[in-house]
């Protein structure tokens, strides 16, 4: 499920979390024009490629039991957008949050996509040599979810992890130094299996308040 939806909720307890939040981080720079307003533009989930917003995703192992996954793009009304079958094929050391970063690439990706250094754009990638079409799913960005997933059934917060995606790999990475071409884009995918209350959590959190163990 994505932030923008914990962003937009029109739930009266996550608008009271929100609330809370703008005030814990008023007078702060990154709150010059409201936290929510912050928030939505870093975790947005349109791109130069996309304008659809994305809602959420469907993952799953790869059928094949390589390494990778198959992802579902879904849009906010839950209607798939796009799927691929997605292969590693990188790590950046330091991108986003400045932990390592995985880097995936769509199966059948299109003839147009751009080698970084080491990351062949070549057959061998996709599933029979044939160029495609590219795709603004075509190449994914991520880091491992944090924390792990059925934390919150435990006391803990919902899974979450931050991502990137594009049609080319070097409209997410320069070449020449790999690292992230926008740095400030944190486009983030929770845990949809949580509640109210761990929405309201992760929110909380995120502004360094304390957590609540009841709505209220």
């Amino acid at each position: 499920m994505s932030f923008e939806q914990f962003i937009g909720s029109d739930d009266p307890a996550m608008r009271r979390a929100w609330d809370a939040a703008e005030q814990a981080v008023a007078g702060s720079p990154m709150a010059v024009h409201g936290i929510r307003a912050f928030w939505t533009a870093a975790c947005r989930t349109v791109s130069d490629d996309n304008p659809v917003r994305i809602g959420g995703w469907r993952v799953s192992p790869r059928a094949d039991g390589g390494d990778g996954l198959v992802v579902t793009w879904l849009a906010e009304d839950g209607s798939p957008l796009h799927t691929a079958a997605y292969r590693l094929v990188d790590t950046l050391a330091r991108a986003l949050e400045a932990k390592p970063t995985l880097v995936f690439r769509a199966d059948a990706a299109g003839a147009a996509n751009i080698a970084v250094q080491g990351i062949a754009n070549d057959a061998a990638h996709r599933n029979d040599g044939a160029a495609a079409s590219p795709s603004p799913f075509d190449w994914l960005l991520a880091i491992a979810p944090m924390p792990s997933r059925g934390a919150h059934r435990v006391g803990g917060l919902l899974s979450h992890l931050h991502f990137q995606y594009a049609s080319r790999l070097d409209a997410l990475v320069a070449p020449e130094t790999r690292t992230l071409r926008d740095r400030r884009w944190y486009a983030t995918m929770c845990d949809a299996t949580g509640g109210t209350l761990d929405r309201c959590n992760v929110v909380l959190a995120l502004h360094r308040l304390p957590v609540w163990h009841e709505l209220p």
